[in-house]
């Protein structure tokens, strides 16, 4: 199903909020500077710190003790970190022997997506046709329904649970131990096994394990806590609310009318009346279900056949039904909206790992360089020192490179805000209008990588002057070339006669 908007803005509207853009574009726009001029310092001094710490660093070849004459220095280990710490999840009954245990969360939800096409009018007004459409998945985060633009949308979270991370507090690295900072940096995460979980006593009937995922659905008359389980109580826990369940059969039915009334709607197309044909199927299936259930429900309050008095006890006994075998809300293979499926991911008792950290005690800290910057690196896996500082040296190129970016594209769209009112007054004759705002863009862009090459330029020759000087050439040459592309050919001389 799609749901489509038709909105029209004038002219004088446009040119007015583009004005106003002009405010948030000055914003931007001078704002990239000190970005960019602060990156390249903060790289500079990173990499520095990381040369420094290279010349230092001292190689320590046995972990499992304490050597005082490293005291204070840079030093580079490697070797297994373990714990005996045991992490709770007690929501779901999980307990975890290891350094991390993350439970993760996604609801099933409808969600809405929206494609935009505009068209410019004669005159300088805008007609944009939004389409609107609607599909399911599974989704990080319970998604706000109340704002979608077609009705019949709404958004449900069966069961209320959230993330959850939580991290050993004591893990020993050989004779010394990590801290809280270093543990939340390890990595290495694998996903929990399921394969003997058993449904906690509060979730049966509403839950159950498929792959690597629990499925918690909505609560109904058969999700009750578990408990000593007699013949009797048995046969009282078998029967279903019976009221409850006929409510939602005349829903159901409802439902099948609905879809029925879609596929003789001559406006429907023949993927909706497909689709209307299937959901009807699915729940007149359902119905099916239910009513046999009902009448399940209506023999079992009759009272079943008495158990034979050679199997009976003095002493009730316990049954502990398996979880499979219990009526469950939820299917994994046909989940509906408000439908929970959590999983985990773990870090085992034991991993190999490799540091460069400041030997402190019986621990260690990060080493303060002299440009201010610390090095604090930890690698998962036997690595030497060198891989570890060239993967710091990447990652600092890395980070560099993309706040580049981010400062070039804030000078640009302030840029690109600032000269949008051109293109707006050209929109009265729409094709003027787009060339306005393509030359206008291609300027901006250019304004953008020159101006953002002087800024680097100039922070180089703050901090490596060499190295400024280079770029602030390629500023110029760049400028260069932009006024010999606008330069025009001169007429030849006529032919005299």
């Amino acid at each position: 199903m799609a749901y489509t908007e038709t909105t029209t803005r004038s002219w004088g509207s446009r040119l007015g909020d583009s004005i106003k853009g002009i405010i948030v574009g000055i914003i931007l726009f001078f704002a990239s500077f000190p970005l960019l001029f602060w990156n390249e310092g903060n790289s500079v001094k990173v990499a520095k710190a990381l040369e420094e710490g290279r010349g230092i660093t001292v190689e320590v070849q046995d972990i499992s003790k304490i050597d005082p004459a490293n005291e204070g220095k840079l030093v580079h280990m490697c070797g297994d970190a373990t714990t005996q710490d045991v992490l709770k999840d007690a929501e779901f009954g999980i307990e975890y022997n290891g350094m991390m245990l993350r439970r993760k969360v996604q609801y099933y939800q409808w969600v809405e997506k929206s494609h935009e096409e505009t068209k410019k009018n004669f005159g300088g007004s805008e007609t944009t046709v939004t389409t609107y459409t609607y599909s399911k998945g599974w989704r990080n985060e319970p998604v706000n329904s109340s704002a979608f633009k077609e009705p019949g949308h709404d958004n449900t979270v069966s069961y209320a649970v959230n993330d959850r991370e939580q991290y050993a507090t004591n893990v020993q690295y050989g004779a010394f131990k990590f801290t809280q900072g270093m543990i939340e940096k390890l990595s290495n995460e694998k996903t929990y096994s399921l394969a003997e979980y058993k449904i906690p006593a509060a979730l049966r009937g509403r839950a159950c394990v498929a792959d690597k995922f629990v499925y918690v659905g909505r609560k109904t008359a058969q999700s009750a806590p578990d408990a000593v389980i007699t013949t009797k109580s048995a046969q009282q826990t078998a029967a279903l609310d019976v009221e409850r369940t006929k409510l939602e059969i005349e829903q159901l039915r409802l439902q099948v009318k609905q879809q029925e009334l879609v596929q003789q709607d001559p406006a429907s197309t023949a993927e909706q009346k497909q689709a209307a044909q299937l959901a009807a199927a699915r729940a007149e299936i359902e119905i099916q279900q239910k009513e046999l259930l009902i009448k399940q429900a209506e023999l079992d309050a009759k009272g079943a056949p008495a158990q034979p008095v050679a199997q009976q006890s003095a002493t009730p006994q316990v049954q502990e039904p398996a979880p499979q075998e219990e009526p469950c809300s939820v299917s994994p293979t046909d989940p509906q909206i408000g439908d929970v499926r959590i999983t985990w991911e773990v870090i085992s008792p034991k991993e190999a790992v490799s540091i460069v950290y400041v030997q402190t005690g019986d621990t260690f800290t990060p080493y303060h360089a002299k440009s201010d910057r610390s090095v604090a690196l930890l690698g998962m896996g036997i690595q030497s020192a060198e891989q570890l500082y060239e993967h710091a040296e990447d990652m600092n190129t890395i980070t560099t490179w993309v706040l580049r970016f981010v400062g070039w594209f804030l000078m640009f769209g302030g840029l690109s805000m600032i000269f949008k009112p051109l293109s707006v007054l050209g929109d009265v004759v729409p094709f003027i209008g787009s060339l306005i705002g393509g030359a206008s863009s291609v300027v901006a862009a250019l304004m953008a990588l020159i101006l953002s090459l002087v800024t680097i330029a100039i922070a180089w020759i703050w901090y490596r002057p060499l190295l400024g000087i280079g770029l602030l050439a390629a500023a110029v040459f760049c400028v260069y070339l932009l006024f010999k592309c606008r330069k025009k050919p001169a007429p030849a001389d006529a032919e005299r006669v």
